[in-house]
């Protein structure tokens, strides 16, 4: 983790006011993808400081936040139409239904 930490670092450190477009970028994939988010945000705690590092962190977090629930939005229903029974889905939806709001 540590060589990892470091290689991300010096790579945002090279690309000197890039940096504050990418590192955002980088969070926001981090956060779609299956991966631990640990190393950019330390980085950019590291290079930008405690509270613009947390703030980029927080801003790109949040947007691959946002992108993963339109993802799921846009394809999740469809994509389990296909692999679940229509049953399961009737059921599904009658038990969310039943739940109101909070369902």
């Amino acid at each position: 983790m540590d060589s990892v930490f470091v290689n991300i670092e010096m790579w945002l450190g090279e690309m000197g006011v890039w940096a504050y477009v990418v590192a955002p970028l980088i969070m926001a994939i981090v956060s779609i993808l299956p991966v631990p988010a640990e190393a950019p945000a330390m980085a950019n705690g590291l290079l930008f400081g405690p509270l613009v590092g947390t703030s980029i962190s927080w801003v790109g977090a949040l947007t691959g936040a946002w992108i993963s629930y339109e993802i799921a939005r846009s394809w999740g229903r469809p994509l389990v139409l296909h692999m679940a029974k229509p049953a399961a889905m009737t059921k599904v939806d009658r038990v969310a239904q039943g739940a109101g709001w909070w369902g």
